[in-house]
């Protein structure tokens, strides 16, 4: 054995082959791996050859291990600037969510308000069409009567365009006269009773030129008896029409077409309402 302890004698053929590898596994730092081979040439396990070699060896090794060192260091770096911008990015992203948070709300909130405008809108352009209808019942002509006898006005008229190109009325004819108008004409069949024909106009005045025939209906069923001075009745009917109500916006009813009934004043058989077109 050689002088130092738990170390084999130095022979030629454990030299390269199994003394070396084995210090150098059995030795985590270079400055203690370069302080044992020193002792070992001392001692004369190995000789100044093999000192040089493993030196240089370890140099290289130590250079290795800066260069590792130093490019470990500027992937850290990296590392650090990556994650650096990672969280910049990360930040952007929560200030862009946030705007876009708001912007949906400040949408949804425009959105609610044009559509309550849109409602309002609606509302008051019927409510408009309805005051128009009304005023154009109060300026319906009521002229006195000429004489002593029934005379029927229409009193109350209102059309709406229920669906294309059909029409829906609603009037009260009233007698102003002084005597009852009798509403089931001379005979008791239904064809001579009172009747009411309209027409669609584009302006107020009946029979004017371009008026189209709009429908029309005997005012009920006999019997219907007598319409008595002061009194009123109410009907509806329904019509197709051929003109387009946005070129002939206005109805026009003529009461007692068939002459059924005898009046004091034949003049005031006609009044004239604004077609509503629901929107």
């Amino acid at each position: 054995m050689s002088p130092l302890s738990g170390f084999p004698p130095a022979t030629a053929a454990n030299h390269g082959d199994d003394l070396m590898p084995t210090i150098l596994r059995g030795f985590r730092s270079l400055g203690v791996l370069a302080t044992c081979l020193l002792c070992l040439v001392t001692v004369g396990c190995i000789d100044r050859s093999e000192l040089e070699s493993a030196k240089a060896k370890l140099r290289h090794a130590e250079e290795e291990h800066q260069r590792a060192s130093e490019k470990l260091a500027r992937f850290q770096q990296e590392h650090e600037r990556l994650q650096e911008e990672h969280q910049r990015v990360s930040d952007e992203l929560s200030q862009i969510q946030k705007v876009r948070e708001r912007l949906q709300e400040q949408h949804q909130r425009v959105s609610d308000e044009l559509s309550q405008i849109h409602q309002k809108y609606e509302r008051l352009q019927s409510q408009s069409s309805q005051l128009a209808a009304k005023i154009e019942q109060l300026e319906l002509p009521y002229r006195i009567t000429r004489g002593d006898g029934p005379d029927l006005v229409i009193s109350a008229l209102s059309a709406i365009l229920a669906e294309p190109n059909r029409l829906r009325y609603s009037y009260t004819v009233r007698n102003v006269g002084t005597k009852p108008a009798n509403l089931d004409g001379s005979t008791d069949a239904n064809h001579d009773n009172l009747k009411v024909q309209a027409f669609i106009s584009n302006d107020s005045i009946f029979r004017n030129q371009g008026d189209l025939p709009a429908g029309g209906t005997i005012v009920g069923r006999s019997p219907l008896g007598m319409l008595m001075p002061g009194e009123s009745k109410d009907g509806e009917f329904a019509a197709s029409i051929k003109g387009n109500v946005e070129d002939l916006p206005f109805l026009i009813l003529k009461v007692d077409s068939g002459k059924a009934v005898e009046e004091s004043n034949e003049d005031n058989n006609t009044a004239v309402a604004p077609i509503f077109v629901p929107q």
